[in-house]
């Protein structure tokens, strides 16, 4: 070993707490990231990036399981190592924060109308993000929607406009989708 176990374990401990993210607590140890709890398991990982390479290792101690992801690329590799680490461990690899987030904004993406398919607005993803665009002869708006909570059957979103906060509730039923804004209902259509 290069490194003394007292100096590794070090390393690996928490001492400077990260914002909270979808696995809960964060830390940074001595130049490792450290999710106490990724699917029961303790994570401890470092990723980096020099703008079209970027790499991504990780690891549970507990489970004596890595992964190492690089990319000519930028910004998939932590993902991808993520990936393969539930899969390592036995997990579905659909239940991951991201992989969920983008399957609820994926069937949530299309065409939608309201009032008997007299207005009409689109929906798209770019980047993680669901946008409305609306379009008329008089006007063109870009709405970006800040998700509130994401769930498969319900997604809430806001929007921050004038000081004003708007809701935007998205329902599934079925294969039926409505988007309800304040006092409009719309239906996707496709």
């Amino acid at each position: 070993m290069l490194v003394n176990q007292k100096a590794f374990d070090l390393l690996v401990e928490p001492h400077v707490p990260r914002p909270d993210d979808a696995f809960g607590k964060r830390a940074y140890g001595y130049g490792w990231g450290i999710t106490p709890n990724f699917f029961g398991s303790k994570l401890v990982a470092h990723s980096g990036s020099v703008g079209i390479y970027t790499a991504s290792l990780g690891y549970l101690p507990d489970r004596k399981v890595g992964v190492s992801a690089l990319a000519n690329s930028g910004g998939l590799d932590s993902d991808i190592a993520l990936y393969a680490l539930s899969l390592l461990t036995g997990h579905d690899p659909r239940t991951l924060p991201f992989v969920k987030t983008d399957r609820i904004l994926s069937r949530l993406e299309g065409q939608y109308e309201a009032y008997n398919g007299t207005v009409g607005i689109a929906v798209r993803k770019r980047g993680g993000i669901l946008y409305i665009e609306y379009k008329n002869k008089y006007e063109e708006q870009i709405i970006p929607l800040t998700p509130e909570k994401l769930e498969e059957d319900r997604a809430t979103f806001y929007v921050i406009a004038a000081g004003v906060k708007t809701t935007f509730e998205f329902e599934v039923r079925d294969d039926k989708i409505e988007l309800l804004d304040e006092r409009k209902k719309f239906v996707k259509k496709g």
